[in-house]
């Protein structure tokens, strides 16, 4: 997606894919102004059949500490499947993935950790992603009946 917002054809594009048995995965959303501003809207692409996949360097502050923030958010929220290197060039933007999962451990627990690394293997194994984590489930408050639905299809 552009970083300034979301086209309007995402939804249907996303829905397109859906019905082709395909699951887009929206990289560094964090990074969108639009769900910066309006993170409800990557819960609507999600509704839509998208997954989602944040960056080592968003979650560590690579890009500022409005984008570190957000990341860590839509983490918490249970916006995000899939945890990322975005790694461009080993030495300027390296993978920093050892790192990052252990500030995930650190702030988030071991069964996020487990999360998103299982759904990494699941993505290079091309296998359905696990279970969002079930105390996530619990503290999503309004998004745990549209998660539960998602976790059983």
């Amino acid at each position: 997606m552009p970083s300034s917002h979301i086209p309007r054809e995402m939804y249907e594009l996303i829905h397109e894919l859906y019905v082709m048995q395909l699951r887009p995965v929206i990289a560094h959303p964090e990074r969108n102004a639009e769900i910066v501003k309006h993170p409800e809207r990557l819960a609507d692409l999600i509704r839509e059949g998208a997954f989602a996949q944040v960056t080592t360097h968003s979650l560590l502050g690579g890009f500022g500490r409005r984008i570190e923030q957000t990341a860590w958010s839509l983490c918490s929220s249970g916006l995000i499947h899939i945890v990322s290197s975005d790694a461009h060039h080993l030495e300027r933007r390296g993978f920093r993935l050892r790192e990052v999962y252990d500030a995930i451990h650190e702030s988030m627990g071991e069964a996020w950790e487990s999360f998103f690394l299982n759904n990494a293997q699941c993505v290079v194994g091309n296998k359905t992603f696990g279970r969002m984590p079930v105390e996530a489930l619990s503290s999503l408050g309004v998004w745990s009946r549209l998660f539960s639905y998602f976790q059983n299809k």
